[in-house]
């Protein structure tokens, strides 16, 4: 029973480990399509910010645009086992004073993928919808004001759920970071972390007070680098001891 419970436990955590990366990865190629893929067709970052000027060229573009968040979406789905992987990963080695942030940790992970997977979903079904009304209402002011309105409301909703996702997400990769340091003794994992987490939680208050400050467009490169991190670690950095460490189902 020890050795199949040990070797589910290795097998968490080697899935934990490349799902990060796998994120990472994700994140790298969504930097890259945005910035570098989609201006090849006229596209530009100020259309995420009027509408106007985002419309017609999704209308005319939509599977590429779909494409984008699609990507994003990835990036989340192979975060999902990570949190549980890292509770693992950590509770082999942590100590009476760690052992509360053991088990908190991972719930703002499990809360903050969720949601920028919603967020991802409702970009990708209403933008394309919402274009194709907007072109097909022109020449009528008042029903491109309708369209705009509609798709205003959506964009903001699906913005705010993405916001209040890095938020907690910013607070994982602190509390991570932290761990990295004080439990398995990595303090460059640690501070990388507790540095991107710290960096996440500024851009979105600073996005809160300047909804047009561009500072969000590249955190998804700095996110990428440090899933990638930290999947690289977990996998390299496994120990016996780890093996036999208890299967952590649920934080």
């Amino acid at each position: 029973m020890n050795t199949l419970a040990s070797t589910t436990n290795r097998s968490m955590l080697k899935i934990g480990g490349w799902s990060a990366i796998a994120s990472g990865g994700f994140y790298i190629l969504v930097t890259i399509y945005i910035f570098g893929v989609l201006p090849q067709f006229g596209f530009t970052t100020e259309m995420f910010d009027d509408h106007t000027l985002l419309h017609p060229w999704v209308s005319k573009y939509p599977r590429m645009y779909q494409i984008s968040w699609l990507l994003y979406f990835f990036t989340q789905l192979c975060l999902l086992p990570v949190p549980i992987a890292l509770a693992n990963f950590f509770r082999s080695n942590n100590n009476d004073q760690t052992h509360a942030l053991v088990k908190l940790s991972p719930l703002f992970g499990m809360v903050a993928i969720p949601l920028a997977m919603l967020s991802s979903i409702l970009f990708y079904a209403s933008s394309p919808l919402t274009a194709q009304a907007y072109v097909d209402m022109a020449g009528s002011v008042d029903n491109q004001t309708l369209i705009l309105t509609i798709s205003g409301i959506l964009t903001d909703m699906a913005k705010e759920i993405r916001l209040f996702s890095e938020i907690i997400l910013g607070i994982w990769l602190i509390s991570t970071g932290y761990l990295f340091y004080a439990v398995r003794n990595i303090p460059r994992i640690g501070w990388l972390c507790i540095g991107i987490g710290l960096w996440t939680l500024f851009v979105v208050i600073f996005k809160f007070f300047n909804p047009y400050a561009p500072l969000e467009d590249a955190l998804g490169i700095f996110l990428g680098l440090s899933y990638t991190a930290v999947g690289i670690h977990q996998i390299r950095f496994m120990k016996p001891s780890s093996e036999h460490a208890p299967i952590l189902s649920a934080p």
